[in-house]
């Protein structure tokens, strides 16, 4: 068997961290504001429906 290189597994592990760590954080940030500004968007438009802009 052959003998690793441990310069590369090190740098695999690290590789590896802040795959995790950007996943750890970054995704649940964007689905997190994807609700707020679905609710925002919502709330907007719900408010807009009695003013003069929609009357005809």
């Amino acid at each position: 068997m052959e003998a690793f290189d441990m310069s590369l597994v090190n740098w695999s592990r690290a590789q590896f961290a802040l795959t995790a760590m950007y996943h750890w954080i970054f995704v649940p940030l964007t689905l997190g504001l994807s609700f707020i500004v679905g609710t925002l968007s919502t709330l907007g438009t719900l408010g807009t429906l009695g003013t003069s802009s929609f009357r005809h």
